[in-house]
This record gives C-alpha cells, sequence and structure tokens, in this order.
C-alpha cells in the first residue's frame, strides 16, 4: 500500500494555516500594515501552502532515501531507527521556520518567543538525544551507546 502523499500535504497546510491563525497572524498584520482586511487572509492561504509544500517535499525525500534499499538488513534497520526520527523533526523545524520567517514581524512576538522555545527543545533533543540511544552497532555511525 502506497503512503497518502497527497493528504500529507493537505494536512499540514490546514495545520501551519491553523497555527499562523490562531497565533494571531491576522489580528497583527492589520494592525501595522492598514491594508485591506482580505489580504490578510490571502497571506493565510499562501504562506501555509509555501511552507506545507517545502516541508512535504522534505518528508518524501527523507522517506525516498529511509527506504531506498530493497533488501532490509540488520543494519538498514538500525540505521533507520537511529536516523529516521531526527530527520524527520528536522523537517517539522525547518518547515515552521520557513513558516516563521514569512510572516515576519507580523506575527506576533509573544507567539514566536513560543515557537523558538519549543524549536530549540526539537534542536535539543536532536542535539542530546540521540547521543544515547542503546543500540548494539551505534558506534558504526559514529554515536556512542549507553550499553
Amino acid at each position: 500500500m502506497l503512503f497518502p502523499w497527497g493528504l500529507l500535504a493537505l494536512i499540514l497546510w490546514v495545520l501551519l494555516a491553523l497555527l499562523q491563525w490562531r497565533g494571531g497572524f491576522v489580528q497583527c498584520f492589520r494592525r501595522s500594515h492598514r491594508q485591506p482586511k482580505w489580504l490578510a487572509w490571502l497571506h493565510l492561504l499562501w504562506m501555509p501552502l509555501v511552507s506545507a509544500l517545502f516541508m512535504w517535499a522534505l518528508f518524501v525525500a527523507v522517506s525516498i532515501h529511509l527506504g531506498s534499499h530493497h533488501q532490509l538488513s540488520m543494519h538498514r534497520a538500525e540505521y533507520t531507527i537511529a536516523v529516521g526520527p531526527p530527520l524527520y523533526m528536522l523537517v517539522l523545524h525547518l518547515g515552521i521556520a520557513l513558516q516563521i520567517g514569512l510572516m515576519g514581524r507580523d506575527f506576533p512576538d509573544s507567539t514566536r518567543e513560543w515557537m523558538a522555545r519549543a524549536g530549540a527543545l526539537t534542536l535539543s533533543w536532536l542535539r542530546y538525544g540521540q547521543g544515547y540511544l542503546p543500540l548494539p552497532s551505534s558506534r558504526r555511525f559514529g554515536w556512542r551507546s549507553c550499553g
């Protein structure tokens, strides 16, 4: 069965649009620009779409990379377990960073700071959490194992 990639793109677009809308982008945009209200709503459509397509392309690339070998060996399984989750988290991090960059100063400071804090927690997990995988042969990938 094939993964529903189109559904993933739609879900990402909806989630990023909700993030932008509930984060206060429309109100902040209207206060700072004195533009028509429809322009803020237009930005609410295209910015999440660009970020969602960017994330979607990276998700597809990571999935192709992780599933590119037809023969599943123990070494490949360990590699997929060790590298897969951090790569997917990095895709989420990069997509949301692009979204915040597109919104710029029209995204409220408090929400932008909250998003930066969440991103920092994600990156710290990528840096420190992956160094302690208890895989028996994780030294092959250059990581320490705790066992």
